[in-house]
């Protein structure tokens, strides 16, 4: 297990790391950076391989309340949140009452390894609720604790290396391509980066955050998840690889998948927010 020092108070003021509360985000939820998660079947419109919106996994309930609709990232123009939101029918805070549905972790991969679809580890079936080493080419992970909506938090753990049982699989064994959910730390386990979880519940269709991106399900009925990625600047991000997210409930009914990559001119400005932080931080360390 790779544990790299948490961010000093002085470093994050330098990179401008500090989660800014709910209003420091931007208005509308950026670019939308879902994927397929290359899981579907043609035998029910929920299951269609066309978009992750009114999309749950082959054979899982469908409805709103399980609906993960999709990753959106805000690309900052200049020093401040570099914003990931997720989306979601989907209740991040209380699950799905009377199911196996509480919240995983967002995993991130910065060099192009994650594995996801149908297929993945086929031969090497998990158990439902198994903890493994198997990182699935993932090498981040947000380790997300929603409170109640209003104190959320999570902490950036690096997982590359890692040894111990400490991923943990769906709950569902036909789930298995949803894996993984979530992330156990370890006694000892140091966070690289941490910060607050902004969070808004019962949002209408119409509300301006969600304006333009057409995202269906009855009004007031989406939930949304927005956490700081900027921390990926210091941890290897290669703008020609971006990267990707991965979240997951704990039955694995709905699996969501980002890829961003930094178009050209936004690659030299988020660079030079990265060498601004790293001077800072020898004239800090100094």
């Amino acid at each position: 297990m790779k544990n790299r020092i948490l961010l000093s108070a002085g470093v994050v003021a330098a990179f401008s790391l500090t989660v800014m509360a709910g209003s420091a985000f931007a208005s509308t939820l950026g670019q939308n950076i879902t994927i397929p998660d290359e899981w579907t079947s043609a035998a029910n419109p929920w299951y269609s391989p066309q978009n992750e919106d009114q999309e749950v996994e082959p054979g899982t309930l469908t409805g709103q309340n399980w609906d993960l609709e999709g990753f959106f990232f805000d690309v900052p123009t200049g020093p401040g949140p570099a914003a990931l939101s997720m989306v979601g029918g989907f209740d991040f805070v209380n699950g799905v009452p009377g199911h196996e549905a509480a919240s995983g972790d967002i995993f991130v991969d910065l060099d192009g390894g994650a594995q996801y679809g149908t297929g993945i580890h086929a031969s090497l079936p998990y158990a439902p609720g198994q903890m493994v080493s198997d990182t699935f080419g993932y090498d981040f992970v947000m380790d997300l604790n929603f409170g109640d909506g209003t104190n959320g938090t999570y902490a950036v753990y690096d997982i590359r290396g890692l040894q111990g049982l400490q991923i943990e699989t769906v709950h569902e064994q036909f789930n298995d391509p949803a894996n993984p959910w979530r992330y156990v730390p370890g006694t000892g386990d140091i966070p690289i980066f941490s910060g607050n979880i902004t969070y808004w519940a019962n949002v209408s269709s119409s509300d301006p955050m969600l304006n333009g991106y057409g995202l269906a399900g009855i009004p007031d009925s989406h939930n949304v998840a927005t956490v700081d990625m900027i921390w990926i600047l210091a941890n290897g991000y290669d703008p020609d690889i971006g990267f990707t997210t991965h979240f997951t409930q704990e039955c694995g009914n709905d699996n969501l998948i980002g890829h961003f990559a930094v178009p050209e001119p936004m690659t030299l400005s988020l660079l030079g927010l990265g060498l601004f932080g790293v001077v800072m931080r020898k004239r800090i360390w100094a």
